[in-house]
C-alpha cells in the first residue's frame, strides 16, 4: 500500500467506472425515442430558451 503511486490509483478508478456503467446498463432499461420526438422537444427547448413558457405535461404519451 505504501508504494500506491497516481497511475495505479488513476488506472484502478478507470475500472471502477467502467464496470459501474457495465452494471448502469444491465440495471437500467435505455428507451429510444422517434425522431418525431426529438423535433418536439428540441423545439420546446428552443421555445423556452427564449422566453416563451411550454407545459411538458402536454406532450403526448407512449
Amino acid at each position: 500500500m505504501a508504494n500506491v503511486t497516481i497511475d495505479l490509483l488513476y488506472n484502478e478508478l478507470k475500472q471502477v467506472h467502467r464496470e459501474l456503467h457495465e452494471l448502469n446498463a444491465f440495471f437500467i432499461e435505455e428507451e429510444s425515442i422517434s425522431q418525431k420526438e426529438r423535433k418536439e422537444i428540441h423545439s420546446i427547448l428552443a421555445e423556452m430558451r427564449k422566453g416563451k413558457e411550454k407545459n411538458w405535461r402536454e406532450l403526448p404519451k407512449k
